[in-house]
């Protein structure tokens, strides 16, 4: 799998309550459908999306622009801030 650079803390996510999927804004990322991300040094975004959450590997669900892509946490996380 190739590996894509983003800047340090060049990321925002995003989500809605009640729901597992994530948002992320990356400007200019270049990801696809399909690849895989690798997130760390992130912090809580809040409810249970905890830093835990968000640090791991996840698949990119879909690409809604060149600056965002979704990923979806498990469901067991799913998002209440």
């Amino acid at each position: 799998t190739p590996i894509r650079a983003t800047t340090t803390n060049g990321i925002t996510f995003a989500a809605t309550n009640g729901s597992s999927v994530i948002t992320a804004t990356d400007s200019n990322h270049g990801a696809l459908q399909g690849d895989f991300v690798t997130i760390s040094g992130a912090v809580s975004l809040g409810g249970l999306v905890t830093a835990a959450v968000l640090n791991q590997e996840y698949e990119i669900v879909s690409v809604p622009n060149v600056n965002t892509y979704t990923f979806t946490v498990d469901n067991n996380w799913a998002c209440h801030p």
